[in-house]
């Protein structure tokens, strides 16, 4: 197994560095609108480049390794039933890319993908608590794997707006749930994450600062829907488990910056299903910040995120809960001010009775 661990990832990454350069020149393309934060026209292949890569060379990983696949938590029957609903959701997401589709088309994917993995893969075991015994959840499981699966592929399509803050927090949080599973023996996990790491860093190198390629709605979509997946695989059944909230934590400034944004566009009476540019990463950029700075400031959120999940069950129920208070004070303190810069500057509107202090 440790020669695994080094060499197919090692192959992912060379076999995305391999298709991203050759997607930079297939005209699937991106071109800049009102809402767009970049401009010029740039292909948005990288998604393509991404699922090869993570495709191939996880398959060829399973093939060779199928007595770590049985001892997966999902089982043989799972991780193939979790490969072929991420294979459509990467191929629908592309048509997507090609001819577009309206947002309730998204959204109907999105729950068909949902309900495929709670039905075919696994739910939400349980609903894990730092240091303290975990609430079954029964056939609520289920349910809960669905609305998680479609609420973080909505936020992971959401984030993705500047170069690498979506690809760089994707990276952190695998890593994250592949030292996790690793502490609890689950091998096929670690090394699924580690490929899908590469394949993300053989798209990255390309993507982070310059912005020579984008990965779209077929990276996007299916980054999301796997990362989702991966985070109710390593919880499943058994004690040794990695806790439901790991994934949510790596990624609270995504899941914060969404909710905010619906908070703040509610208060500005617009519609919350329709395109826009008011994340509070792009308000940022609004007012000067470049990608590359605004980018590492989420990766660093995003690694403290991490850090408190990992932590959490050695420090307890309160303590855990203190720190995440602490960590939401700073959050909002960022988006406070965030907001505040963007009203005075005038890059964002301000809502009906909010102070001009």
């Amino acid at each position: 197994m440790p020669l695994d661990i080094i060499i197919f990832p090692l192959c992912a990454l060379g076999l995305g560095v391999i298709m991203t350069r050759f997607m930079i020149g297939v005209r699937i393309v991106d071109r800049p609108n009102a809402r767009s934060s970049h401009e010029g026209v740039v292909p948005r292949t990288g998604g393509i480049a991404m699922a090869i890569a993570f495709f191939v060379i996880w398959t060829i990983a399973a093939s060779a390794m199928p007595d770590a696949v049985t001892a997966a938590r999902i089982g043989q029957g799972g991780v193939a039933a979790f490969a072929a609903t991420a294979l459509a959701v990467f191929v629908l997401s592309l048509l997507d890319d090609i001819w577009g589709a309206p947002p309730l088309a998204k959204l109907g994917l999105q729950v068909a993908a949902a309900l495929a993995f709670a039905f075919l893969v696994a739910g939400v075991a349980r609903l894990d608590l730092p240091g303290d015994p975990a609430l079954p959840l029964g056939y609520w499981g289920g349910l809960a794997a669905v609305l998680w699966i479609v609420f973080f592929m909505n936020a992971f399509n959401f984030m993705d707006g500047i170069n690498g803050v979506a690809g760089g927090s994707a990276i952190i949080a695998c890593l994250t749930l592949a030292l996790a599973g690793a502490s609890t023996g689950q091998s096929f996990l670690v090394l699924t994450n580690l490929i899908l790491v590469s394949a993300i860093l053989g798209f990255l190198v390309f993507n982070f600062p310059a912005g020579r390629i984008f990965m779209g709605d077929s990276g996007s979509q299916f980054l999301g829907f796997v990362i989702a997946g991966l985070a109710v695989w390593a919880a499943g059944p058994g004690p040794a488990h990695v806790p439901i909230y790991l994934v949510p934590m790596a990624f609270a400034p995504f899941i914060f910056d969404v909710l905010v944004t619906l908070g703040y566009r509610a208060r500005l009476k617009r519609n919350l299903l329709s395109a826009h540019n008011e994340h509070l990463y792009q308000i940022a950029t609004k007012l000067g910040w470049s990608h590359a700075q605004v980018a590492s400031a989420y990766f660093v959120l995003a690694v403290i995120g991490a850090a408190l999940g990992l932590r959490a069950d050695a420090m307890g129920l309160a303590a855990s809960l203190l720190a995440l208070m602490f960590y939401l004070m700073g959050l909002s303190a960022v988006a406070a001010w965030i907001y505040r810069t963007g009203f005075r500057s005038g890059v964002a509107d301000r809502p009906s009775g909010t102070s001009a202090s």
